[in-house]
């Protein structure tokens, strides 16, 4: 498991602190991470272990009136004489409060404190909400959404044992309309007390960490430095009152009982490498060279956490594991833009000529072992220039009960299920586990990138179900077209059998020609290279058409 890295016995910088994958990230927000034994990824990008068992304040943020606070969960007695790090403490559950609304994570279920709660079957788990909460100063809204190991901090084994059967994983995520987004995935783990391990993500606006404070700022190198390094307990000893419920510290205080109650601040992990390699029965040596590949970075923090990493699980090859979770692959994409210019899944790059509806791309779920699934739809129409462009485009996205239709344009019209979206900036106005997020592009967030020549686009939206993101942007074109843009991004684990335009490759344009093909696939027809501009072919008849684009035309 991942720790805090080492240089000559001290912890060294590690690595930058970064963004969960679904989120528009600004430039000037912060971002705290959390996870393992715990490892705490703070604002300022450095990496610190904290034992502490208890409760423990990892965030305070006056500006927003929000308070992120963690409890920690030994190892069982049982497990501590075999245990590769006997020592530890995990993350058992999450408690935020947000103006006057408190929320609670125990391990995957969720609730509001005297408001509605939500369970989740760890073995037949789903997509939900999103739900709304009115806080007092703010506007609350939960989801429960898919993700992939890859948008973990750390991936325990039931993790990576799901994702190689080809199953999906879940978190929650708690966004604020001030800016606050909070995410937590809980993996079962039969050696802590309680029984979980979470992964957590906090980001927020950084000219609201005025007087913050919390784990997510401290170094607590001196406990005296700051009272968020102390446990805290009901009678608020160290300045900072809890935020679990009664109820939920009660109900932790018996599952994750303190074996080493904390009366000042929580024990440092282990800094004498040697010792705790011989302790799992790994030699120093060894272990140096299992690290050996990440010893020439600039960044030393790699290879130091590595041998951490390896001496604690006793694995010499888990620092290959190691590399690929913290430098996760970048999720595959595909790009359609302007006249249309699409840049496939393959990164096989075409312009295509079109009028009509076109299937652009579309990927089954085949079952438990296959969970991603998508179908993206687009209305492709001639310019008064003889200029080609997509006028609109529908997304049925797969929510945690059945699927919905999303219709972005003509223009900057948006439906779901054939409702008007509300149009209202930043607010998910997705269903059933379905995110839809309404945006206005700028260079400013790091995930919205230029779409095509015609610059980043006057409006956007933001799906995500199914495994699949989808970023559609309309811009106008030199003859005052509406034109829609889409860039389509997924793991590599989601794009089996693919089809439409996105899977194109270089082959493909002879092939149709060849065969002729009829139905929803005979518009995946590509040019052998740019600018070269196919004459049109024909799209969809109406019976293979998403309903939402069935009854548009092209203008006049």
């Amino acid at each position: 498991m991942l720790s805090f890295a080492f240089a000559l016995g001290a912890p060294a910088k590690g690595p930058p602190a970064r963004g969960a994958v679904n989120d528009p990230i600004a430039d000037t927000d912060l971002v705290c991470g959390a996870y393992g034994d715990p490892h705490i990824i703070r604002s300022d990008g450095n990496s610190k272990g904290h034992m502490g068992q208890g409760e423990y304040q990892l965030l305070s943020l006056p500006a927003l009136l929000a308070e992120v606070h963690y409890y920690g969960c030994g190892i069982v007695t049982a497990a501590q004489a075999t245990a590769k790090f006997p020592h530890g403490t995990y993350i058992g559950a999450l408690a935020m409060k947000i103006a006057d609304t408190t929320i609670e994570i125990v391990g995957n279920d969720l609730s509001v404190v005297g408001g509605a709660s939500y369970s989740v079957d760890w073995n037949n788990d789903a997509a939900q909400g999103p739900y709304t909460v009115e806080a007092s100063s703010t506007t609350i809204t939960i989801m429960r959404e898919q993700i992939t190991v890859y948008d973990l901090h750390k991936a325990q084994y039931k993790d990576l044992k799901a994702t190689s059967d080809g199953q999906a994983l879940y978190r929650w995520s708690i966004t604020t309309s001030n800016g606050m987004i909070v995410h937590s995935h809980a993996v079962p783990n039969k050696v802590t007390h309680g029984g979980w391990v979470l992964d957590m993500h906090v980001s927020y606006p950084g000219d609201s960490a005025g007087n913050s404070n919390g784990l997510c700022q401290e170094q607590c190198v001196d406990c005296n430095s700051s009272s968020s390094c102390m446990p805290i307990n009901s009678s608020a000893t160290y300045g900072i009152a809890p935020v679990f419920s009664d109820a939920t510290a009660a109900k932790m205080a018996t599952e994750c009982p303190s074996t080493t109650p904390d009366e000042y601040c929580a024990p440092e992990p282990p800094t004498d490498l040697d010792a705790l390699c011989e302790h799992n029965n790994i030699t120093m040596k060894s272990a140096l060279l299992a690290c050996l590949h990440l010893s020439g970075m600039a960044d030393s923090s790699f290879h130091d956490a590595c041998i951490f990493d390896v001496c604690m699980d006793g694995v010499p090859d888990s620092s290959h594991e190691w590399l690929e979770e913290h430098i996760p692959a970048n999720d595959t994409t595909c790009k359609a833009v302007g006249d249309p210019v699409i840049t496939a899944f393959t990164e096989y790059k075409f312009k295509f000529t079109g009028d009509g509806v076109y299937e652009v791309l579309d990927k089954a779920s085949s079952g438990a072992s296959d969970p991603c699934a998508v179908e993206v739809q687009a209305l492709i129409c001639q310019g008064s220039s003889g200029l080609a462009y997509m006028d609109a485009i529908a997304v049925v996205a797969q929510g945690g009960s059945e699927t919905h239709e999303v219709v972005l344009g003509p223009g900057a019209t948006c439906t779901i299920d054939g409702v008007a979206c509300s149009g209202v900036q930043g607010l998910n106005q997705g269903t059933d586990g379905v995110t839809l997020v309404p945006y206005t592009p700028t260079t400013v967030y790091q995930g919205y990138p230029s779409m095509g020549e015609y610059g980043v686009g006057v409006t956007g939206w933001y799906v995500y179900a199914g495994g699949f993101k989808v970023n559609v942007t309309m811009t106008v074109g030199p003859d005052g077209e509406n034109m829609m843009n889409m860039i389509a991004a997924a793991p590599p684990m989601c794009l089996s059998n693919v089809t439409g335009l996105c899977a194109t490759t270089a082959t493909d344009f002879t092939e149709h020609q060849k065969t002729g093909l009829k139905g929803r696939k005979q518009a995946a027809l590509v040019a052998d290279e740019l600018p070269t501009k196919l004459p049109t072919y024909p799209g969809l008849d109406s019976g293979n058409m998403l309903p939402g684009l069935s009854g548009l035309s092209c203008p006049k």
